[in-house]
């Protein structure tokens, strides 16, 4: 490969490596920032033969391998923080520490191309094949199913790459590796692996953070239900029979906890309130904090009956919780609102109006209380 190809990869790799570090800087994940060093360091080693002028090729030899061992490290790092598994740490350092001791080794001592490949190629393939074989379960997603299926290809690429030493790298040396089939191999596949994963792992890094950026938008930081945003968006999804029925809950006396036992508490309180919630939804209900201290469940597919079975089960749960541990004396109650009807004949708000003015009027007959009635 000519001078100008050659410099495409390190510029590629950086480029790769500085969008990495940037989505962990935005917020993604842990593994991005280890991706974008790996391919940062990867980029280093393929631009380290430019020295060649003013370092002795020896010196570019032992910096190339040194960057190529750590620059794997992050990539098995980032492997093992996406999928999960043992930390290994010390394993892994040992393994690291080999994959700079070999290489080293064969340039120094042994003053071997043929050895300085064949320590490097086998070493940063074992530390990629380690993260990969403790991948706990094979991912759902089909496109971490192709990140780990290019990782093994990476992997089986050194190994067949070390295997074609004898015909590719024969009689070379440090000064003409360049020049050696070899060396157009090492290019070829860094370009195409390379480039392949590095698309697939960008393009999942960007979609975890929008799924995570939109969950977020829908999520009420303090309870961890959905916030009427969250809630809407459920909604708009039908349910099978078109049947829609909407629970409206209100904290009773809420402000007395607050003015009495201070936010902190309240703060508790609706979190404590949130976790009864959701050990009442049946399957495909969702639950949103609309208000301070307002909730609304919406249940797809429920009847009158069946919203009334639910209030009910999160009123008796409510009696029966220990508020102590919130800081609270006594019991916290709730009254609630019900509403049924038929979409899309009405709207989300529409029954949401309904379920209020039924919640209203269980407050006003005296709260802890649960009203409601069909549609007309």
């Amino acid at each position: 490969m000519g001078d100008g190809f050659a410099w495409t990869i390190p510029l590629i790799q950086m480029g790769f490596g500085v969008l990495f570090l940037a989505a962990h800087r935005a917020g993604g994940a842990r593994e991005a920032r280890a991706w974008g060093i790996g391919f940062c360091l990867t980029a280093g080693a393929f631009a380290v033969p430019a020295l060649e002028p003013v370092v002795p090729i020896e010196g570019i030899a032992v910096a190339a391998d040194v960057l190529f061992a750590v620059s794997f490290f992050h990539y098995a790092d980032a492997i093992r923080l996406r999928y999960g598994g043992p930390p290994l740490r010390r394993a892994r350092i040992v393994l690291l520490a080999l994959s700079i001791a070999a290489p080293v080794s064969g340039v120094l001592v042994l003053q071997s191309l043929q050895a300085e490949l064949l320590a490097s190629d086998v070493t940063c393939a074992g530390q990629l094949a380690l993260a990969l074989v403790l991948v706990p379960a094979w991912p759902r997603a089909w496109i971490d199913r192709a990140m780990i299926a290019v990782s093994w290809v990476t992997v089986l690429d050194n190994l067949m790459r070390t295997a074609s030493i004898p015909l590719t790298a024969f009689g070379a040396t440090f000064s003409s590796f360049l020049a050696t089939d070899y060396g157009y191999l090492m290019q070829a596949s860094a370009m195409l692996t390379g480039f392949t994963f590095a698309l697939l792992a960008l393009v999942a890094v960007t979609t975890d953070m929008l799924v995570r950026y939109r969950l977020d938008a829908e999520t009420d930081p303090l309870t961890g239900l959905l916030n009427r945003r969250g809630l809407e968006a459920e909604a708009a999804t039908p349910s099978a029979n078109g049947r829609v029925s909407v629970v409206s809950c209100d904290l009773d006396h809420f402000k007395r906890v607050n003015d009495t036992w201070g936010h902190e508490a309240g703060d508790r309180v609706l979190v404590a309130f949130a976790r009864l919630i959701r050990a009442v939804l049946p399957p495909q209900g969702v639950a949103a904090r609309v208000g301070g201290e307002e909730f609304v469940l919406y249940l797809p597919n429920q009847t009158a009956d069946g919203a009334r079975s639910v209030a009910a089960a999160l009123r008796s749960a409510m009696a029966a919780h220990d508020w102590t541990p919130t800081g609270i004396e006594g019991r916290q109650a709730a009254s609630f609102g019900l509403a049924t009807g038929l979409r899309p004949a009405e709207t989300l708000q529409d029954l949401v109006q309904r379920a209020d003015a039924n919640l209203y009027e269980a407050k006003r007959c005296g709260r802890d209380q649960i009203k409601g009635a069909l549609a007309a």
